[in-house]
C-alpha cells in the first residue's frame, strides 16, 4: 500500500471507521505501507500487528516515511500482540511518532504487548523520531534486532515520555547511531535487555556508561 501523495502528510490518511479500532490492522506477511499519515482514535492504536486472529502473521512488513499521529488520545502508534504466530524481519524506517497519550492508560509509540512467540525478532528500526507521548518505545521485546539512527526527544509539547527505549524482555540487539534525549539511566527511561548492545549513542555525559556524548555500556541506575 503506497500513498497516492507519499511525503504530503494530512493529503492522504487514514482514520478508524469504528472506536476502539485501530487504523490499519496488518494479518498477512510481506505488506509495504509507505506515505501515510495515521490518525488514531481515542485509546486506539495507528497501526496494529494482529498474532492474535488464527492464522494472521505481520512477518516481513515493511512501513516507511509514514506519519504516526496519536492526537493526544491515541493508546499506540504501532502495536504488536502475537499470541500464536511470530512477527520477524519487520522494518520500520523514517517515520514520525508524537502524541500517544490515552486518557485510559500509558500512551506509547510503540509497544508489543505479548512476548510468548519471541515477537518481535530481526527487526530494523531506523531514522525514525519518537516524541510527546507517555512512552517512546515501550516494552517491544527487541530480539536480535538492530535498532540504529533514531530520535528520543525527552520531551514534548504536551508530554514528558517515562519509558524512551525499553528493552526488558529483549536480548541480543544492537543500539547504535541513536540521539538519546534526556539522562542515559535507567530512572530516566532506557532499559537493556539481556546480552544487549548499546555502545555508539548519542546522550548526555553520565560516568560509567557514557562520556564526551557517546555511549559504550548498557544504562545503568
Amino acid at each position: 500500500a503506497v500513498s497516492p501523495t507519499p511525503d504530503s502528510y494530512g493529503a492522504a490518511y487514514l482514520t478508524a471507521s469504528t472506536a476502539g479500532a485501530p487504523c490499519l490492522a496488518i494479518r498477512a506477511r510481506g505488506w509495504y505501507v509507505s506515505g501515510f499519515e495515521f490518525d488514531a482514535l481515542a485509546d486506539s492504536a495507528c497501526v496494529y500487528f494482529d498474532g492474535v486472529t488464527s492464522n494472521s502473521n505481520a512477518s516481513g512488513t515493511v512501513i516507511e516515511d509514514c506519519l504516526f499521529v496519536g492526537q493526544n488520545q491515541g493508546l499506540y502508534g504501532l502495536h504488536v500482540a502475537n499470541t500464536n504466530a511470530s512477527c520477524g524481519l519487520v522494518v520500520i524506517r523514517n517515520n514520525r511518532f508524537y502524541g500517544f497519550t490515552s486518557g485510559s492508560t500509558d500512551g506509547a509509540c510503540m509497544q508489543c504487548t505479548n512476548t510468548s512467540t519471541d515477537a518481535p525478532g530481526l527487526w530494523t528500526v531506523e531514522d525514525n523520531w519518537f516524541a510527546d507521548s507517555d512512552n517512546l518505545i515501550k516494552d517491544m521485546s527487541f530480539k536480535m534486532c538492530t535498532v540504529r539512527n533514531n530520535t528520543f526527544v525527552a520531551g514534548g509539547a504536551n508530554q514528558s515520555p517515562t519509558q524512551k527505549l525499553k528493552n526488558t524482555n529483549g536480548s541480543l540487539t544492537n543500539f547504535y547511531g541513536n540521539s538519546f534525549g534526556g539522562v542515559y539511566t535507567l530512572a530516566g527511561g532506557y532499559v537493556a535487555g539481556s546480552g544487549d548492545d548499546w555502545s555508539g549513542n548519542m546522550a548526555e555525559d553520565v560516568a560509567g556508561e557514557a562520556a564526551n556524548g557517546w555511549t559504550f555500556k548498557v544504562p545503568a541506575s
